[in-house]
């Protein structure tokens, strides 16, 4: 997989952000089933817990928008997308990015 991201100097926190949220992407994408039509979400928890963690996370305006440009089955992952972006720390992601995608030695 490749992850191009363009951005004008100096980058923004915007710009931070898109790359967070894509990171995560790759990471549901090594996680998700190689037979599996769509990206599965990451966190290991019960549905009510994950409602109420990523749910709380973003802004009504930002879920409009998820439910508004994609179809239902990419909300989950969209919102978990937008969520990580948001709560964890590149440092957290980057473990999370080692963990779910290269192979351990």
């Amino acid at each position: 997989q490749v992850l191009t991201l363009c951005v004008q100097s100096p980058a923004t926190s915007n710009d931070h952000d898109t790359l967070r949220h894509e990171v995560w992407h790759v990471v549901q994408s090594c996680l998700t089933p190689a037979n599996s039509k769509y990206l599965h979400t990451v966190m290991d928890v019960d549905q009510k817990e994950w409602h109420t963690h990523v749910l709380s996370s973003i802004s009504a305006s930002v879920l409009t928008q998820i439910q508004e440009d994609y179809p239902k089955t990419h909300w989950d992952a969209e919102i978990e997308a937008y969520s990580t972006a948001k709560t964890f720390t590149s440092a957290q992601l980057e473990k999370f990015f080692k963990d779910a995608c290269l192979p351990s030695p």
